[in-house]
């Protein structure tokens, strides 16, 4: 859907945070976070806005470099954690993945998202948005 930026590098430090309501969706990001390398240790999972917006609050050390986010979701949706995050955040790399169509408006207000992506993402979606350093590749 949107062209990506440019890679960065995910170390042992970086943690990845799954945003999506959706069970099979949780599990198929979460492979494909490990497909490239990331620890099991270092993926998050929230089952919807409101809790994804406590653990980015409580995420005091800023360890979570990468935001998987759905756009609909319960609570609160997407574009508001997206918002959020924009505003409070910009050191965290998202990645908008959802499976509907959206507007010109609404991909106006996802405007620096690192890329929007359709779901299913499949494993070529991650190559070349992000890079593992060899010390974040350890279990």
């Amino acid at each position: 859907m949107s062209t990506p930026k440019e890679s960065f590098e995910f170390d042992s430090e970086s943690k990845a945070l799954v945003i999506d309501d959706e069970k099979s969706a949780k599990f198929l990001h979460t492979n494909r976070l490990r497909s490239k390398g990331v620890s099991k240790n270092n993926i998050i999972i929230a089952s919807d806005g409101a809790e994804a917006l406590e653990m980015l609050a409580k995420d005091n050390k800023k360890e979570i470099k990468l935001v998987i986010l759905d756009l609909n979701m319960p609570k609160i949706n997407g574009f508001v954690v997206f918002e959020e995050i924009s505003r409070s955040r910009s050191d965290i790399r998202v990645i908008i993945a959802t499976c509907r169509a959206m507007t010109d408006d609404e991909i106006a207000q996802l405007d620096g998202a690192h890329e929007i992506i359709s779901k299913p993402i499949r494993a070529s979606h991650m190559d070349g948005i992000f890079e593992t350093s060899e010390e974040a590749q350890i279990d």
